[in-house]
């Protein structure tokens, strides 16, 4: 199987067996680069599973609704 990250988009790398991730990655060419979203204020690191919606009227579904990883 021959898959590819798409060019210039982020996203978010899920390990197997977790159901959150700090971790984000982007391809620009040939080169994939990881890193970790930090909020502007606190500093604090922003996992995947990080309200920041609810501040502008948006609530995520619950845990039990979030679509889940067949990867």
């Amino acid at each position: 199987m021959n898959t590819r990250l798409p060019d210039g988009v982020r996203g978010w790398v899920f390990p197997a067996h977790l159901d959150d991730t700090c971790v984000v990655a982007q391809r620009i060419g040939s080169e994939v680069t990881f890193g970790t979203l930090c909020h502007p204020i606190t500093g604090e690191a922003i996992s995947y599973r990080t309200d920041t919606e609810s501040a502008v009227g948006f609530a995520p579904p619950p845990l039990a609704a979030q679509p889940q990883s067949t990867v």
